[in-house]
């Protein structure tokens, strides 16, 4: 077999599929439904109810086919979640012209993938152990390698520079899909410990910085929505301005 083909074979049939790599049968019938619709149905069925109720059979209920007959497209259901989210994530955003510069185009283009955590929080709970290339995340690489173009970076430095800032990004959502309306309490409960526990001496710069009342949350008023996840939101501004700084400080070197 030729390192080509064995190449090919590698590619598992759903993702193939999902790259127009594999040609539909030209013999027999024509299958009802194709990996797109199964993972569309399993997209549907998370926003509704959540990424737990996402299950092969309920997929399958959902798409008019059986159980099994799910399983000639996709091999499994872990296979199944990665597939859904690319597709749940989406592609990126349309970014400023180059001539912008770098930084703009890397802070749309973080922000672009903010918004679409914030729109679809369940994807933040999908394992990403193994994450083949698929149409969405590639072009979220391209248009992130785009954006550093035309600095002087190795391209080594340009890769690890967006993959800091997508790691940024979804560390800062996982931390807001978990904690969401009990950031305030949170902050505000830690903060009252840390004032009793602290006065002992063993943590100097730590009560200092307690007692400034930095970790203090604003307390809305009555009647007012908690500002929850907001809150991490805007933590996450400032990471992501500071990350902004390191990769400029490095294309100033470079």
């Amino acid at each position: 077999m030729a390192d080509d083909d064995r190449a090919e074979f590698a590619v598992p049939a759903a993702i193939a599929e999902i790259w127009g790599l594999r040609e539909r049968p030209v013999r027999g019938p024509r299958p009802t439904v194709g990996v797109r619709e199964i993972v569309d149905a399993a997209v549907r069925i998370a926003d509704a109810d959540g990424l737990a109720a996402v299950s092969m059979s309920k997929v399958a209920a959902e798409v008019g086919v059986t159980a099994m007959a799910l399983y000639r497209h996709v091999g499994s259901k872990d296979e199944l979640l990665i597939l859904v989210l690319d597709a749940a994530v989406g592609g990126p955003p349309e970014l400023p012209p180059v001539e912008k510069g770098w930084r703009v185009g890397l802070d749309a283009w973080a922000m672009g993938m903010l918004a679409a955590y914030r729109q679809r929080p369940w994807v933040l709970r999908i394992p990403i152990s193994t994450l083949p290339p698929l149409p969405n995340q590639v072009m979220w690489m391209e248009r992130g390698l785009r954006c550093l173009q035309e600095t002087r970076l190795a391209e080594g430095e340009k890769l690890a520079s967006i993959l800091l800032l997508s790691n940024l990004v979804r560390g800062y959502g996982t931390l807001a899909a978990e904690i969401g309306a009990g950031a305030v309490d949170g902050a505000a409960t830690f903060a009252a410990v840390m004032r009793q526990v602290l006065g002992d001496g063993r943590f100097p710069a730590l009560t200092h910085t307690v007692m400034s009342g930095a970790m203090e949350a604003d307390v809305p008023a009555p009647g007012e929505p908690a500002p929850g996840a907001d809150l991490i939101w805007s933590e996450m501004r400032f990471g992501l301005d500071r990350v902004l700084d390191g990769i400029g400080a490095m294309i100033e070197k470079a």
